[in-house]
């Protein structure tokens, strides 16, 4: 093709794919034409040829295309075939660049928005750290709340539960003092989650940022968008090398998602696509009725992030929402409820080793899921595996309604 046609125009006759497919289709017309005639012209000069020139052709042929096969770096010479172990090799070499191209790639992305966020902690580990260090502030009755929700069925339905779905906790009288054990809770099961390194673990303390600073840009919707996004972001470098950012910085995601809720969410719902098929994510939302802003504003987070997780079919998305002011939204939507009393049996401790041992056995996972390196590694097989509502339009409508807003 390269001696027939200037590399201009093949340059220019591939510039989109629509014009690229008709160039490729044309090339391919033509060869076949050449084949054919060819081939026409190859029987019009055997014609009427003696046996001996026949035979004389035919080597001349064969001797030719071995030539050909034979300047291919994977023909074995020795065996006479395609050599598939040097091919096999060549294929992991060039998956290996690859690879590391689109890694160097997504740090930068990262870097560059991560850096933008001009010294914001989009970590929650701070307010975890801190939530399972004043464990000596809960009394005893709280540790048996902590400890009876960590053994309650509904937890582990959640935990095990193979599609997405939404746990909403309440107290029946809620917490107040910042460490208590709904929010010792969530930080247990968000750290242990976090250390197996299985999957996106976002979490976002609302009274603890709320404890940091009332201001709603340091603790309310956008900062709570901000720094799942952060965290998300954070994780897919590290651990999913196989997803390409490059593609949602083309599309200018990062430059919006700092301004308004909405831009916020719309870039993890882009990040969220961007994972592996099959991945797992488990989104926390602690303390929910802290949440900067006004009641209204927190309903309007939920409502876009279960819209965001009712749309994920090649995902599996869980959320935990806790402490939730009377009458929220999240109240109405939730798959699963659990209301925990103000007494509830127990010891008057938590056992902190087997709790976390138990989280991490239920979310072991047995299908197989697409590794950072694009290959699938599937779970432990010994163990057991246990077995949404849509939007309604109403919804739909009050929602745009509310995008005005952001």
């Amino acid at each position: 093709m390269c001696e027939r046609e200037r590399l201009g125009r093949v340059e220019r006759d591939t510039v989109d794919l629509k014009r690229g497919l008709v160039f490729v289709k044309m090339q391919n017309t033509r060869m076949k034409t050449i084949i054919e005639n060819s081939t026409k012209r190859l029987e019009e000069l055997l014609t009427g040829k003696a046996e001996e020139t026949r035979e004389t052709l035919h080597l001349y042929f064969e001797n030719a295309l071995y030539r050909l096969c034979a300047s291919n770096p994977n023909f074995s010479a020795k065996t006479g075939q395609i050599d598939y172990e040097e091919v096999k090799l060549l294929q992991q070499e060039q998956e290996a660049v690859s690879m590391r191209s689109r890694q160097e790639s997504n740090t930068r992305v990262a870097s560059k928005w991560l850096k933008g966020l001009k010294g914001f902690t989009y970590d929650p580990m701070i307010d975890m750290k801190d939530c399972l260090e004043h464990i000596a502030l809960l009394d005893s009755d709280e540790k048996d709340i902590s400890q009876w929700i960590l053994r309650s069925e509904k937890l582990t339905e959640w935990l095990q539960e193979k599609k997405s779905s939404i746990l909403e906790i309440e107290l029946q009288t809620p917490p107040t003092l910042l460490n208590n054990p709904l929010s010792f809770t969530s930080a247990l099961i968000a750290t242990t989650l976090r250390s197996t390194a299985q999957f996106p673990v976002l979490a976002f303390f609302c009274r603890h940022r709320n404890n940091e600073s009332h201001l709603e840009d340091k603790s309310g919707p956008v900062t709570l968008a901000k720094s799942l996004n952060g965290q998300l972001l954070s994780f897919t470098v590290d651990l999913r090398p196989s997803v390409d950012l490059s593609s949602l910085e083309d599309q200018e995601f990062f430059s919006k998602a700092k301004k308004n809720l909405k831009d916020g969410l719309l870039l993890l719902d882009a990040l969220l696509s961007s994972l592996p098929e099959d991945d797992m994510v488990f989104v926390i939302i602690d303390s929910l009725s802290w949440l900067s802003g006004s009641g209204k504003d927190g309903d309007k987070v939920i409502k876009k992030l279960r819209r965001i997780i009712g749309k994920r079919e090649d995902l599996v998305v869980k959320m935990m929402v806790t402490d939730a002011l009377a009458g929220s939204y999240v109240k109405s939507v939730a798959d699963i409820s659990l209301y925990v009393p103000d007494v509830v049996s127990g010891y008057g401790g938590i056992d902190i080793v087997e709790s976390s041992d138990e989280i991490a056995r239920k979310t072991k996972r047995k299908q197989d899921v697409k590794n950072g390196d694009g290959e699938t590694t599937s779970d432990d097989e010994d163990e057991d595996e246990e077995d949404d509502s849509e939007e309604d339009e109403n919804e739909e409508d009050e929602d745009n309604d509310s995008d005005a807003d952001d």
